[in-house]
């Protein structure tokens, strides 16, 4: 699904979240998808906790902003808050053999620039066009294929198995 969007327009992938350096070319910003290393795997129980990356187009200059922290010192923020036309992608991906965590996208509310806004209905389109809709959520066809399986779709490793998603 991401081939089919990168195909159509040149997106760029950038690590978002808080970090020990403001320069950006320590942070990698893939060209494509293919190039994320681990892209599928969580690296931590719940969905929330786990990476997330700012997709912009190709070429995007982004911004970094400094958040001075309560214990003293300063981290560096790569998020929406001054990067407005890109929106945010947390890839979700399985957590050991049994529970597939899941992914969301999104842009700054309110309001998403005009350039966010046209990116996540460009990206929102073709995810709900290739996923099924369970429930309240879009699945992906080899996420379908897991659950039936019997891997669990959880928002959390550790929660009761009554909270996953179910067909």
């Amino acid at each position: 699904m991401l081939s089919s969007l990168e195909a159509q327009k040149d997106l760029q992938y950038t690590p978002a979240g808080l970090f020990d350096s403001k320069e950006l070319q320590e942070l990698q910003t893939y060209s494509s998808y293919r190039d994320i290393p681990d892209l599928g795997r969580a690296f931590h129980r719940s969905a929330v906790a786990n990476r997330q990356y700012l997709v912009s187009l190709r070429g995007t200059v982004l911004r970094i902003r400094d958040v001075p922290q309560y214990s003293g010192g300063i981290l560096f923020a790569v998020d929406l808050g001054l990067n407005g036309d890109s929106i945010v992608f947390s890839p979700g991906g399985r957590y050991g053999n049994d529970v597939m965590l899941y992914g969301m996208i999104g842009t700054l509310s309110p309001p998403p620039s005009v350039a966010s806004k046209n990116l996540y209905t460009f990206v929102a389109r073709a995810f709900r066009k290739d996923f099924k809709k369970v429930r309240e959520y879009f699945i992906g066809p080899e996420a379908l294929d897991l659950m039936a399986s019997g891997v669990r779709l959880a928002m959390d490793a550790t929660s009761p198995a009554e909270f996953d998603l179910r067909p």
